[in-house]
């Protein structure tokens, strides 16, 4: 973590991207990098953003399915990389 001000900034480093996920596993969204405004906008209404658990379902031709808040949103690898996540019930002790 970096710190900006007062707050802390995750470094992406510090995270996998939700491309690098195993099939089936639940991780917690901890950082999103979304290339524009819209995007980052569309992707919070479909209930992708921070602290959200995702569960990776699906992967094949550079696209992959994921299961969130109950429902299924279909993603390319360049959305899929933009989303830097860890595995749920991991939490960082400082």
């Amino acid at each position: 973590m970096q710190k900006k001000g007062l707050a802390l900034v995750p470094r992406q480093e510090d995270f996998s991207s939700l491309g690098e996920v195993p099939l089936g596993c639940d991780v917690t969204i901890r950082h999103l990098h979304y290339p524009g405004r819209e995007v980052s906008t569309r992707m919070r209404e479909l209930g992708i953003r921070e602290n959200a658990t995702i569960r990776l379902l699906l992967r094949g031709n550079g696209n992959m399915i994921c299961l969130v808040n109950n429902m299924r949103i279909g993603l390319d690898e360049t959305l899929a990389d933009a989303i830097f996540v860890d595995y749920a019930g991991e939490s960082e002790v400082s």
